[in-house]
């Protein structure tokens, strides 16, 4: 694939997914909602929320409960509480099954991916803290 086309494709996966969730949070969720989110870039900047960075970038405190793998994850949100999780359900599937714990309320969905860290991605509301 040429360059150009590649870049096209790469600027409109990541407005009809992480730019699009950033502001669909903006529009339906509580203005003191916080966020779990595993790509929070555009997600974190369009929602204007609070963000809990699952990857460690900008949430460092996580990166000894990932060393655990996803078991470790579940503990850190479980720990932090926050009120959603926004994550691709590929890199989570454990996380992403406990229907006792997330409640899908939204997904955004992409017919051909170049770039984003999977073809979906889901907003889950968090059910209860307690693993």
């Amino acid at each position: 694939m040429p360059a150009a086309d590649r870049y096209a494709w790469g600027v409109q996966n990541i407005n009809a997914m992480q730019v699009h969730l950033g502001r669909w949070v903006d529009a339906h969720l509580p203005r003191s909602a916080t966020l779990a989110v595993n790509d929070i870039g555009a997600i974190a900047y369009f929602s204007r929320r609070p963000v809990i960075d699952l990857m460690g970038l900008v949430t460092p405190e996580i990166r000894p409960y990932r060393r655990a793998g996803e078991a470790g994850v579940l503990r850190f949100v479980a720990e932090r509480c926050p009120d959603f999780v926004i994550v691709f359900p590929t890199w989570f599937p454990e996380l992403t099954a406990r229907r006792e714990l997330l409640t899908p309320i939204y997904r955004v969905r992409l017919e051909r991916n170049e770039v984003s860290g999977g073809p979906e991605m889901v907003v889950y509301r968090l059910a209860r803290c307690a693993v």
